[in-house]
């Protein structure tokens, strides 16, 4: 898949609910803590499309390797595996809790 294709997400296959169907391989995975202060992780290398798993509300912010979050900015990752695209130039992922600790994997999607 090229970082150029602006509708990955779009082409997968559907259920009868619309619902995309997983179709993608998964790959390199990488995995954190979450807690009460912002912390960095880094993509797996050249992951255009990613699930992140949490087992906690979280809050997210792609971006380099100095990239930070608050509990009241970024995406809202709640509880649970969410797949993202990865913006063009990210190279990290910064998490931050919501109101309780937990753990964050980042899985590179093929």
């Amino acid at each position: 898949m090229a970082q150029s294709d602006n509708n990955v997400l779009g082409r997968l296959p559907k259920d009868a609910d619309n619902n995309p169907i997983q179709a993608l391989a998964p790959g390199t995975i990488a995995n954190a803590a979450v807690g009460a202060g912002s912390s960095a992780l880094a993509l797996p290398a050249g992951a255009e499309v990613v699930e992140v798993g949490a087992s906690t509300d979280c809050w997210l912010v792609f971006g380099t390797s100095g990239v930070t979050s608050s509990n009241s900015t970024g995406l809202f990752m709640p509880k649970g595996a969410v797949v993202w695209r990865v913006p063009l130039g990210a190279t990290h992922v910064a998490h931050i809790q919501d109101s309780a600790s937990g753990r964050i994997s980042v899985t590179k999607l093929d």
